[in-house]
């Protein structure tokens, strides 16, 4: 497969297989992260408020990621013969460092869940793509 020129499959669909895939398990680590990290500052029902919350805004947040930068760039790419998986990832980390300037916290996160979901997207976007 060329990072550069492969074409993705079903773009939306991999959108929401990596938003849940990536998305899910990424938040509730770092939910249960921050958790433990803060542990003395919360009571036990605000924790698992955060959890709960960091389930539920992973995928969220991977799938309107997706569906505002990686589907409308891979769509402009594809006029110019591109679209290889060499651009989602560099969306995502062009997207995880503007995600810095707004704090170090927000960037780490913004980072953890675009690679994550970015590998997945990849991983079965392009796989039927010639080597």
């Amino acid at each position: 497969m060329d990072i550069f020129t492969a074409k993705p499959e079903r773009v939306l669909g991999n959108l929401a297989l990596a938003s849940l895939v990536a998305g899910a398990p990424v938040g509730l680590v770092l939910s249960l992260l921050g958790g433990f990290l803060y542990a003395k500052e919360e009571t036990p029902h605000a924790w698992i408020a955060g959890v709960a919350e960091g389930l539920l805004l992973g995928p969220t947040l991977v799938m309107i990621g997706g569906l505002a930068f990686i589907a409308p760039l891979l769509l402009a790419l594809r006029h110019f013969g591109l679209g290889g998986p060499f651009f989602v990832y560099a969306a995502s980390v062009a997207v995880s460092l503007v995600a810095l300037a707004d704090g170090f916290n927000a960037g780490l996160v913004c980072l953890a869940l675009s690679l994550t979901a970015s590998y997945v997207f990849s991983l079965h976007a392009y796989a039927n793509s010639q080597a």
